[in-house]
């Protein structure tokens, strides 16, 4: 479908039609580059479009690991490898952004972990970023990678 010659491409994911919602990304096939924190959109025709992050998300850009759509009432799961623990964001930390894109930045390039909820607001991209922090974890041994939705709420292991 596309060729993208780059450093370390990732996952993919596909955006509504929407163009209110996703601007010039409505319809289009999205992926990324978490080094070069690099964006790649791919329209029906295969035509690829290069989106750097820096200049596009005022909050000094995205080292995109994930791409997931905020699903309405699912918690967000994730794998913080530093501590090999799932850990869980709940769905009410969401709730007000369902619909929008959530980008998962890992830790490993481009900053600390976070998560970014992203939308269009009728003429740019708006990249809200929650921090993902770890009590009782230096800093840098912790990340968020491979983050899912789900429709049931998986309680935490008891120890």
């Amino acid at each position: 479908m596309a060729q993208i010659p780059t450093r370390h491409l990732e996952g993919v994911t596909v955006l509504t039609n929407d163009v209110q919602r996703w601007g010039p990304w409505a319809g289009k096939i999205i992926t990324r580059d978490e080094v070069e924190q690099i964006i790649y959109v791919i329209d029906t025709n295969g035509v690829v479009m290069k989106y750097p992050t820096p200049p596009l998300f005022p909050c000094g850009g995205i080292s995109p690991e994930d791409f997931d759509i905020i699903r309405t009432n699912q918690d967000l799961y994730a794998c913080d490898p530093g501590s090999h623990d799932i850990v869980k964001l709940p769905a009410s930390l969401l709730s007000g952004y369902v619909g929008d894109l959530v980008v998962t930045q890992a830790g490993e390039f481009g900053g600390p972990a976070r998560l970014f909820i992203v939308h269009w607001d009728g003429a740019s991209f708006i990249a809200r970023a929650i921090t993902y922090e770890r009590p009782n974890f230096p800093a840098g041994t912790f990340g968020l990678e491979h983050v899912t939705f789900a429709p049931i709420d998986i309680p935490p292991l008891t120890q």
